[in-house]
């Protein structure tokens, strides 16, 4: 910033710079108005902003269309937190000098401060194009990108601005973060983040990006020790508590974890703030009143924590669930007590007030209160219910196919923002799986996926079935699941839909899983149907793949005994 500023300056003493009026008033009477700016430079870059303010109100009372000092009075109100003032400053600078890179810059910086993320982009694109050599710029705009989840327009400006300038540290932890968490270059992510450190030892923001990498690593106590540290000298860190949150609950450390995981809503990490104007519910004892619960999250996650609502039936009088619309017709028929409303429903607040509503809580909320313990879990054969009467045409549709054993599969999960590379395993992977006789494999992919399947068919000799119509519609999808005797599955909505209905999972679990995979073991508290294989190296599925095709084969075996006459 005070750079680009500074070569204004140059640039007009190079043609022509006009004097400062005769009327300028004291102390500034026949002052050089640069020397004047880069003194306010100097104030606040001693922190002394009030005293900077100052110097740069006289200099523009003198001068009132000197851009750079507009500009530079903007950052000195933005770092007050006076933003609206600030806006202020930037748009006369950008009227006085519209090719000033740093009125733009300015401008996409109040609206990052304000977290207005889509409303930085464009005055942060300006200022990059208007000054293509500015790093800060680049990392301003990748950051604004990387909030709105545009993950590979947000790693390019990072990598520009590193190539830029090689001791940024801050665009070099910015560039591990996004290479390590959306694109699993997890070697090349992590030299990124340990040169933002060797630049910057103290950087409270590489320094929470470490603690994934010693996460990777399998360090968990290291990256929660290192957590703790940070936290213990600024409470305010927000990303360093979900992080130590969501490594907790992957350690079954749930009674901490969970705590920590609430940092969720403040930092809108996965978590969309809906609820209505009504107080939360603290976990003591409903008594009989009613709740209003909403979920959050994906899929996966609303099945995952709806574990929790028989324990808020039994208590309350009445209770109101709004969630996905696909899970709307399993959780109504599941929940028969509790209104289930799909999210975007007209009237949420009518629907509650009617039903005597008078707390609220996201269904994320729900284990902090009753999920404390891995003892708090309760053992179940399947608590989400699939349309009776679909399973056993399912049945009947599977009957019909030539091998034994029915099997569903779902090998590509989440998305390029949640980390798709790591939760997917392409079909050529699945050689050994497929070379299982005996099987009669079912596509439970959620999307088009025609090509893959030819493509292994022709590479493996597999059929895979297919059947559109129970795939377009969840609660039908849950009703095939009910009608299969196996689901193997990446980590996906599928293994918790499936688990939640006490079905047998074989979940695939890279070595860096989801928290809710745990960090080890075999099995998941949310589902004892649900077995955990686990990759034992990065970037290879191959031995697991074996390990699957042998335990599947053994399967095929006992089925074949059990029919036996």
């Amino acid at each position: 910033m005070l750079r680009a500023l500074r070569g204004w300056i140059v640039g007009k003493r190079g043609t022509a710079t006009p004097a400062p009026p005769a009327a300028m008033p004291e102390p500034m009477q026949g002052a050089d108005a640069a020397a004047v700016f880069e003194r306010a430079v100097e104030e606040m870059q001693r922190g002394e902003t009030p005293k900077a303010e100052e110097t740069l109100r006289g200099l523009i009372e003198a001068w009132h269309d000197f851009a750079p000092a507009h500009a530079l009075l903007g950052h000195v109100l933005r770092k007050q937190g006076r933003l609206d003032d600030a806006v202020d400053s930037f748009v006369l600078a950008q009227c006085f000098d519209p090719a000033l890179p740093d009125a733009y810059y300015g401008l996409g910086s109040v609206s990052l401060q304000g977290e207005r993320y889509a409303e930085a982009v464009e005055p942060l694109r300006q200022a990059a194009e208007l000054a293509p050599a500015d790093a800060k710029t680049h990392n301003a705009l990748g950051v604004a990108l990387l909030n709105l989840e545009r993950v590979e327009e947000a790693r390019s400006c990072f990598m520009k601005a590193v190539e830029l300038q090689p001791a940024f540290a801050e665009a070099h932890s910015n560039l591990g973060y996004v290479l390590f968490r959306d694109f699993a270059q997890f070697e090349e992510g992590a030299a990124h983040i340990e040169r933002a450190l060797e630049i910057a030892p103290l950087n409270r923001s590489a320094l929470c990006n470490w603690t994934m990498v010693l996460q990777y690593r399998g360090r968990l106590k290291e990256a929660v020790q290192l957590c703790d540290e940070l936290l213990a000298e600024d409470p305010s860190l927000l990303g360093a508590k979900l992080n130590r949150g969501l490594m907790l609950l992957s350690m079954g450390r749930f009674e901490t974890g969970w705590q920590d995981y609430e940092a969720r809503k403040q930092t809108r990490c996965n978590y969309a703030a809906r609820g209505l104007p009504l107080p939360d519910w603290d976990g003591t004892p409903l008594n009989g009143r009613g709740i209003y619960v909403y979920g959050e999250q994906g899929i996966g996650d609303e099945i995952m924590f709806s574990s929790c609502l028989p324990d808020v039936l039994r208590e309350a009088r009445s209770c109101v669930v709004e969630c996905s619309p696909k899970l709307q017709p399993i959780f109504q028929r599941t929940f028969p007590n509790a209104i289930v409303v799909a999210r975007g429903t007209k009237d949420i607040g009518a629907i509650s007030r009617d039903a005597g509503v008078e707390c609220q809580i996201s269904m994320g909320s729900l284990p902090f209160f009753l999920r404390r313990f891995r003892s708090s879990f309760p053992r179940h054969a399947g608590y989400l219910q699939a349309d009776p009467l679909r399973v056993e045409h399912w049945r009947a549709q599977l009957h019909d196919l030539p091998g034994g054993l029915k099997v569903g599969i779902s090998w590509r999960g989440g998305m390029k923002t949640t980390r798709q590379n790591l939760r997917s395993i392409p079909l050529d992977e699945w050689a050994p799986v497929f070379g299982v006789a005996g099987v009669d494999f079912v596509d439970l992919q959620y999307f088009a996926c025609t090509d893959e399947i030819q493509d292994a068919g022709r590479k493996h000799g597999v059929m895979v079935h297919r059947w559109p119509e129970a795939l377009d519609d969840y609660d039908e999808t849950a009703a095939l699941v009910g009608a299969l005797d196996l689901i193997i599955s990446v980590q996906t909505a599928i293994v918790h839909l499936s688990g939640a209905m006490g079905r047998p999972v074989w979940a695939l679990i890279p070595v860096a899983p989801e928290w809710r995979y745990l960090s080890e073991g075999t099995s998941m508290p949310w589902y004892p149907s649900v077995q955990l294989m686990r990759q034992q190296c990065a970037d290879d599925w191959h031995l697991l793949m074996e390990v699957v095709s042998e335990e599947l084969r053994r399967q095929v075996g006992q089925a074949r005994k059990v029919r036996r006459p």
